[in-house]
């Protein structure tokens, strides 16, 4: 978290009143989330590029691997950005 002090200084337009006050905000960050996949990945040896990975041990046949991100504190809605 990372937190902000300021001071501001208000005066009115006849220069009678002069007002000064600090403060602090904070800024939560959000952690970078946990790799979340629907079971264990697949991919046989002779797959051509663009070839699904799957979950069938075989390697070629079964439901589509996936993976996801899930995030223990959910600040809006977050969205990953890339993988790598």
């Amino acid at each position: 978290m990372l937190t902000y002090s300021y001071t501001a200084s208000v005066q009115d337009e006849h220069q009678f009143n002069t007002n000064t006050e600090s403060d602090s905000f904070s800024i939560a960050a959000a952690d970078i989330g946990t790799l979340t996949t629907n079971g264990t990945f697949y991919v046989i040896e002779s797959a051509v590029s663009g070839a699904d990975v799957v979950l069938n041990s075989n390697g070629s046949t079964g439901t589509q691997a996936d993976v996801g991100v899930s995030y223990s504190t959910s600040y809006g809605t977050p969205v990953v950005q890339s993988f790598t």
